[in-house]
């Protein structure tokens, strides 16, 4: 168990340090309770079905953590905030590829390990939504409309099972009470945040993030090696071969260049994992893409053109000084001439690439550390460019 901090007057915890020596693969166990919600989205593949049944014979399709006996017990791992394992089963979908973890994301906050969680946090604590345990509408439908489009390109991605609005959360007295009862409290109002529940499918949710941490002093070595072996062994099944840790890092490193290459071919640009910290955490270790609701891909960048040029119109006779904001917006971002469309294209390329490569060299290290591949960082740029030319 880590070190806390504790109000003086309550007695209640504020702070929470981790020990990661007491991190393992499984996580913890949470209990959760079903609260008033409803479907906002479901996914028609039919690998998804037998889940969405589930989902509607279940009492409600929402459900939210609870710090009393709840319906159940969800998985927690660490260093996602908001997040818990619905379900881990293996399973393919209409393309074949192999998943396993369900992630539900917007459950409430917790940081996956003992002793302390809390439902939803409090202003003070942080003023982000993630650390607030929710997941607003808006990022989250953007997240699902780019994660689809970006699937339909043949690239590696989370996909979305199910998208639940929350009609009540559990406050942090674990009682089940109408949505803005806590927005008001947080002074949100969660009538226009609409606290989204996520499901979406994965290999392993862990990801390049988890195995940059590696720290003899506190021990969690075992962990790192546990969640690489476990990334190893569904890549394997997935692919049907049984890979080495240098057959693996050189299939990931090679994946992320020719996924990089097929999305700059569809134009799309990943804008999120242009910050190292953004590409590390948003990269599963079986090289699936999430939290995309960042990226520019065809589709967000139509409607993203088409609501600023009505901006324009809208508000060119009663508000000429929003009418020339939009208007600049609009040329800043989509450029007026194919020349200023076809530098900011390259820009945009360039700054993806060079961070994929710091990502793939941060991933190499971690890797090294436990499983020594003979693949050394310094070669990430090189397979990474020769991959992405590939596809390019």
């Amino acid at each position: 168990m880590g070190e806390a901090t504790f109000d003086p007057e309550t007695g209640e915890i504020i702070r929470q340090y981790v020990d990661l020596s007491t991190l393992t693969l499984d996580g913890q166990r949470l209990p959760f309770t079903f609260v008033k919600s409803d479907f906002l989205w479901k996914n028609e593949d039919p690998a998804f079905r037998a889940m969405i049944k589930e989902l509607e014979k279940a009492p409600q399709p929402g459900f939210f953590l609870t710090n009393k006996e709840g319906n159940g017990t969800i998985r927690t791992r660490w260093a996602l905030n908001r997040h818990g394992i619905w379900k881990s089963e293996k399973f393919r979908d209409s393309n074949g590829l192999l998943y396993r973890d369900v992630d539900a994301k917007g459950i409430g906050y917790t940081r996956g390990h003992p002793p302390v969680f809390l439902s939803v946090r409090e202003p003070e604590m942080s003023g982000d939504m993630e650390m607030r345990g929710i997941s607003d509408y808006d990022v989250a439908i953007g997240d699902r409309l780019h994660s689809e489009e970006i699937y339909g390109m043949g690239i590696r991605i989370a996909r979305f099972v199910a998208q639940i609005e929350l009609l009540e959360l559990v406050n942090q007295e674990g009682e089940i009470v109408p949505r803005q009862e806590i927005g008001d409290k947080l002074g949100l109002n969660f009538d226009r945040v609409r606290p989204t529940l996520s499901l979406r499918a994965m290999g392993t949710t862990a990801r390049v993030w988890d195995i940059n941490f590696i720290d003899e002093k506190v021990k969690n070595r075992g962990y790192v090696r546990e969640i690489i072996d476990d990334a190893i062994a569904l890549v394997s099944e997935e692919l049907g071969q049984e890979l080495t840790p240098a057959d693996y890092a050189a299939w990931f490193v090679d994946t992320m260049g020719k996924q990089l290459g097929l999305m700059h071919k569809n134009r799309v640009w990943t804008d999120f994992m242009a910050q190292i910290h953004g590409g590390m955490h948003n990269l599963t270790l079986d090289g699936r893409l999430c939290d995309t609701y960042h990226y520019q891909t065809p589709q967000s960048c139509k409607r993203r053109f088409e609501h600023l040029k009505a901006e324009v119109e809208k508000h060119k006779e009663s508000q000429p000084h929003l009418s020339q904001l939009n208007e600049q917006m609009l040329e800043e971002q989509f450029g007026k001439t194919e020349e200023q469309v076809r530098k900011q294209n390259a820009k945009g390329e360039a700054t993806d690439k060079w961070h994929h490569v710091r990502v793939a060299e941060n991933f190499l290290i971690g890797v090294n550390e436990i499983h020594p591949t003979g693949i050394l960082a310094k070669e990430a740029k090189q397979r990474l460019e020769k991959a992405y030319a590939s596809e390019r």
